[in-house]
């Protein structure tokens, strides 16, 4: 499997951001969670590495709004990561903050997420009907890491790449499966470890490739510990004029649940 062809980089890379150590024997389980938030998503399983962008704020209640806002209308903003990573939050976050937002509200709000998906069920259709993405010009679209790769050329796109440590991701996404009834337990959690770390490597590598996209990566604890500074560096990434305040309230520490040991 090509998401799995770079075992030594892949760790290499997760040492270097969480210092984890795992052993794994094969991938099933974790085809299976990428594909828990978008069941649709199939065959996209080459990926790429996203550069952190340094970003400055006005720091006075609102961000300074660039001329290139002018051209918003083209430009497309996709919140990413894995599944269960915060990109529901970051969604939440952004429509508070007066961005408009590509959903359909299929998905409805659940124990697993109260607040709210944010999800555009056609996305899901990415690797076969590429043309689809132009209905996010203009727009803040969620698309799962598994379908970045089918994201084509010829618009120009933000990506904000949410980051959580992979214990916790893990154990969110075994909570959603104890309530769906579809946990197996006979799985080794080390193969599923072992994947993402293959695919996150691969997924930010090809990100950072991508002449016409800019990414931004957001780490989960810091968006719960520092809203307000996270608020001020989306909205100048963006260059858009958030509404700071709004964006910040969305941020509510009682739904971080699963907490890394």
């Amino acid at each position: 499997m090509n998401a799995l062809r770079t075992r030594e980089h892949a760790e290499d890379w997760q040492r270097k951001e969480h210092g984890d150590k795992h052993d794994t024997s094969d991938g099933e389980r974790f085809r299976q969670s990428l594909r828990l938030e978008y069941q649709g998503a199939k065959d996209a399983l080459s990926y790429a590495e996203g550069r952190f962008c340094a970003v400055f704020a006005s720091g006075n209640g609102k961000a300074l709004a660039s001329p290139r806002l002018l051209n918003r209308h083209s430009m497309i903003t996709i919140v990413s990561g894995l599944p269960r990573s915060g990109t529901s939050l970051m969604m939440q976050m952004l429509a508070a903050g007066g961005m408009s937002i590509l959903s359909d509200g299929e998905r409805q709000a659940d124990l697993d997420n109260p607040r709210g998906y944010f999800e555009w069920e056609r996305i899901k259709q990415l690797p076969k009907e590429p043309d689809c993405i132009v209905e996010a010009e203009g727009k803040v679209v969620k698309v799962i890491s598994q379908l970045l790769l089918a994201l084509p050329a010829g618009h120009d796109y933000r990506v904000i790449f949410m980051q959580r440590p992979l214990a916790e991701v893990l154990a969110s996404q075994d909570q959603m499966l104890h309530r769906r009834g579809t946990f197996d337990p006979r799985v080794d959690p080390s193969t599923l470890v072992k994947g993402f770390q293959n695919h996150l490597y691969e997924v930010n590598t090809w990100l950072n490739n991508r002449p016409n996209l800019k990414v931004m990566r957001l780490h989960y604890h810091h968006v719960l510990s520092g809203p307000k500074e996270i608020a001020e560096k989306l909205a100048q990434f963006l260059e858009f004029p958030l509404d700071l305040e709004a964006t910040v309230r969305q941020v509510d520490g009682k739904l971080y649940r699963q907490r890394a040991k």
